[in-house]
């Protein structure tokens, strides 16, 4: 396949095809022509029968790459890194099989990217929760429009804000990557593949933008991954806070209003075990985070102002 403008990846373990089929309906309104955009599948340890059927639905499609990655024992990281390695964009996107892009993403971040010459972008998006949703991830005020972020710029860490907990809602530049020499680390747990990624990213780019009013993404919610390893992704949470604390905030990322939220969701997994000595010591290591993190900074809109309950919440179970 020819290199394209732009690559929306996708890893794929056993995704429904309905699900599957809603995230290609999405790609494909994209506001770039197949030439200019592709979109990356990397079925990653699926069935014979399941492969067959994605061949069959998606295979004849001049602008999808399928790709496959079958290694017992290998988790997300492995799967992102071989659909990093196999697109051809320059700019880089990434879609969970179960979501969904909102119309003419693509289109309008490539555009402020080239524009503003920025090594990544961040927007917001659309949390789907049945019937309901809101709206955003992005620590941004809507109504300042654009917002372009040098290197070192203490509102680098507030990009991150709960979508450090994914990749959904930046993109970057292959380019970028390459040079930097980031990507995903396959020793880091699927919990935390992806903030750690993000972390590398934020540290790193020349020029960040911000499109806080770009609603880009719609994420179908769900803690399915989390609930079924309640305690491993416990352990998982707080080893992502200390390496923050230990690294990236020592190298000058100032996230800390996204470690509170962290710290709230290792409260709520570890709060469903039960009452043993590896929970207490675990409580011990949060209240030694949250010791060396400032309150939350408001000097941005917050989701539903929810850095300030977040941080109550924390400090009432564990200050």
């Amino acid at each position: 396949m020819a290199n394209r403008l732009a690559s929306v990846l996708t890893p794929v373990h056993e995704t429904k095809l309905s699900l599957l089929e809603r995230a290609y309906k999405s790609v494909l309104k994209q506001g770039l022509s197949e030439k200019d955009l592709e979109w990356v599948l990397l079925l990653h340890n699926c069935s014979v029968y399941y492969k067959k059927e994605v061949y069959e639905r998606f295979g004849q499609s001049g602008n999808i790459l399928i790709r496959e990655a079958d290694m017992s024992g290998t988790g997300l990281a492995f799967a992102r890194e071989k659909a990093l390695k196999a697109a051809s964009g320059e700019y880089l996107f990434f879609l969970d099989s179960d979501d969904e892009l909102s119309p003419k993403c693509v289109e309008k971040v490539v555009s402020a990217m080239d524009e503003t010459c920025a090594d990544t972008a961040v927007y917001s998006a659309w949390v789907q929760t049945g019937q309901l949703g809101f709206a955003c991830f992005c620590d941004a005020d809507p109504k300042r429009g654009k917002l372009l972020l040098n290197k070192g710029d203490n509102r680098v860490g507030s990009t991150l804000c709960y979508s450090g907990a994914g990749l959904w809602t930046r993109a970057c530049r292959r380019s970028f990557l390459e040079e930097n020499g980031i990507g995903f680390d396959e020793s880091r747990p699927n919990h935390i593949t992806d903030p750690i990624f993000n972390f590398e990213v934020a540290l790193s780019a020349e020029r960040t933008v911000v499109l806080s009013s770009l609603v880009g993404y719609i994420y179908h919610y769900g803690i399915g991954m989390l609930l079924s390893d309640r305690k491993q992704a416990a352990d998982d949470i707080l080893s992502l806070c200390e390496t923050y604390i230990s690294d990236y905030k020592k190298r000058g990322l100032a996230a800390d209003n996204l470690i509170w939220f962290f710290l709230r969701l290792y409260l709520f997994l570890a709060e469903g075990q039960k009452e043993d000595t590896s929970k207490m010591e675990g409580f011990c290591r949060a209240k030694g985070i949250a010791g060396v993190l400032a309150p939350p900074k408001m000097d941005w809109v917050y989701l539903q102002n929810g850095a300030d309950r977040i941080y109550a919440e924390v400090m009432k179970r564990i200050g």
